[in-house]
Formats: C-alpha cells, sequence, structure tokens
C-alpha cells in the first residue's frame, strides 16, 4: 500500500489556516510521501502536519471505499454461529500492519517536527497527570449527569464512581522502557479509516477537534492510536448489540460481539507488534492499558455531554479494563 500526501495543514505566523493541495507520485513506499512533508518545519513559522493518507492503485477501480465500521456492524448483525467474525480476522489483521507502517513512516525523519526522540521519564510523569486530571473531571461530571443515565449505564456508573480511587490508582506510569514518541494520528478510531478492495486508506490526521494545534502536532507514544482503535473495536461491537438486538436476543448477540471485538483485537494487534519493531516497546502492554484509560475517559465525556443514552458503552469499557465487576 502505496500512501499518498493529499494535503497539508499549514498555519503561518498571524493564526490564519489554509490548505494547499500536495500531491505525491502514486508510486513509491509511505516513508518517501510523508518525508516530503517533513521539509516543513518551523524555519518559516510554519506547523505543517500530514492530513492525510490515502491507499491507491492502478488496477483499482476508483470510489469503491467503505467506512470500517460499516463493516463491522454488518458482520455482527449477521450472527453467523459457524464463524465469530468471519474475514474481519485477516482485514483487522492488514489494519494493524497498515497503522505500524504508518508509524515506521513518521518515526523515519530527521526533520526535528518529525525525528523520533526517547521517551523520557518526565514524558510519561507529564501524560500521567494530564491523565488523571482528565480522569477526575470525567468522574465529577459522571457523577452530576449520573441521574441522566438509563438503568443499565446507572449500574456501571455507580461502580466506576465507587472506583474512582482504583482507577485513578491504575493512571499510572509503566515499569521499562517506553519507547520512542513521534509524530502521530491522535485520533485513530475505525471512523478513520476507509475499506479498499480489502485493504485499507487512512484518513483525517487534525488530531482530537477539541485539543490545541500545539497540543495535537506534539510528538507522543505511537501506542495511543493503537490504543484509540482497540477501543473503536469495543464500541462497534457494543453498538452494533444495541442497533441489531431485540431484548429476547441480547445476551446470544453479546456474547457473539464480545468474541468478534477480542477477535479483531487479537489480530490488530498481532499484525501491529511483528511489523512495529522498537515502535513496540517492552512497557507496551502498561502504555496501551494507560491509553485505553485515558481514551474511555475520553469517550465519556463525549458521551455525557452529547448522548447520554450511549454512556453506557465506555463505562463498560473503563470496568473492564479495572477489572471491575
Amino acid at each position: 500500500m502505496a500512501l499518498q500526501l493529499i494535503r497539508l495543514l499549514q498555519v503561518r505566523k498571524g493564526g490564519a489556516c489554509s490548505t494547499a493541495p500536495e500531491t505525491e507520485g502514486q508510486g513509491g513506499h509511505q516513508s518517501q510521501d510523508l518525508q516530503s512533508a517533513q521539509k516543513h518545519g518551523d524555519d518559516d513559522q510554519t506547523l505543517a502536519a500530514t492530513a492525510e493518507a490515502r491507499g491507491f492503485g492502478a488496477d483499482q477501480p476508483a470510489g469503491i471505499r467503505q467506512r470500517a465500521n460499516r463493516k463491522a456492524d454488518r458482520r455482527l448483525e449477521s450472527r453467523a454461529a459457524d464463524d465469530t467474525f468471519g474475514d474481519y480476522a485477516a482485514l483487522a489483521h492488514t489494519l494493524g500492519r497498515r497503522v505500524a507502517e504508518l508509524h515506521m513512516a513518521l518515526a523515519s525523519g530527521t526533520d526535528t517536527a518529525f525525528a523520533p526522540e526517547p521517551i523520557a521519564r518526565d514524558d510519561v510523569a507529564t501524560w500521567v497527570r494530564d491523565i488523571r486530571n482528565e480522569a477526575r473531571a470525567t468522574l465529577d461530571l459522571l457523577a452530576r449527569r449520573r441521574d441522566e443515565l438509563p438503568a443499565a449505564a446507572r449500574a456501571d456508573a455507580d461502580i466506576a464512581l465507587a472506583a474512582r480511587d482504583a482507577l485513578l490508582a491504575a493512571i499510572a506510569a509503566p515499569e521499562g522502557d517506553a519507547g520512542a514518541r513521534i509524530r502521530h494520528h491522535g485520533d485513530l478510531h475505525l471512523g478513520q479509516v476507509l475499506l479498499r478492495d480489502n485493504d485499507w486508506v487512512i484518513i483525517d490526521f487534525e488530531g482530537e477537534p477539541a485539543r490545541p494545534l500545539e497540543a495535537r502536532r506534539a510528538k507522543h507514544s505511537p501506542l495511543r492510536d493503537v490504543a484509540g482503535m482497540l477501543r473503536s473495536f469495543d464500541y462497534a461491537a457494543a453498538a452494533a448489540v444495541e442497533r441489531a438486538a431485540a431484548a429476547p436476543e441480547r445476551e446470544a448477540a453479546a456474547a457473539h460481539a464480545q468474541a468478534w471485538e477480542a477477535g479483531a483485537r487479537r489480530a490488530f494487534l498481532d499484525a501491529y507488534r511483528a511489523t512495529a519493531g522498537a515502535l513496540y516497546p517492552p512497557a507496551a502492554a502498561a502504555l496501551l492499558r494507560l491509553f485505553e484509560l485515558e481514551k474511555a475517559c475520553y469517550e465519556l465525556r463525549y458521551e455525557l455531554a452529547n448522548r447520554p443514552t450511549w454512556a453506557g458503552i465506555p463505562l463498560a469499557g473503563i470496568r473492564r479494563l479495572l477489572a471491575l465487576a
């Protein structure tokens, strides 16, 4: 899968923003395409970030793209007894490889804006501090909005609120080598990838919209992207159950979705780990748990503010991450 850089987000002195098309050739490895973006550094007051990386092939018909979460929904809604998640294992494996290849390309530059840097103890301490503060804000918001939630979500809310100390304690610095921090996607989930001819197109490199540009542009552990995708598998499974299953079928559908999520997660991680090399460091498991908790808290704040009826999905994710009853 080659990558094509199709635009650069440029922020010039004075705060004006513009999008400028930048089209590289349709061949070559993804690192060569992304390195073209790395030439745009800070020396001319331009903060440049790769905005979209698209897969393409001359022998592929144009326009054959599907949102990945729609594919997941169809597989879950079919609930085939003899095939828990069908071809999605292979697709999840390919997605894990593509995400790893993206991270390797982003880590291949020598420009100061893109060159990888070792993750220092101070970096991890800052991340832990910020994630704990976000978790406190999330639990405070949950306490205020608890009575507005559906009955099932209220039960999970009560578990999370009672486990406040356990949640904050779980947000801790991992032991061991944390690897390198690099430029990363910043908001990676199934809504940010498109399926084309059984391969993947990664889009929307703007990062989390609620964060300032400086924070979105900062180097971070690439495992933060991995954690976002793992949380997205959980979201896809839970959302499909909610839409597809009537009350009598809910238990069977939930079991099927849980098996689908576990298989997709395993296939994605296996491929990422096999491809990413040193970008998957010894402390990866602990870092993934940390970043999954960060993402679940972010999801919960979003749902409480916008879709309270969906708050049960991140609440259940937090409960599982903390191994709560």
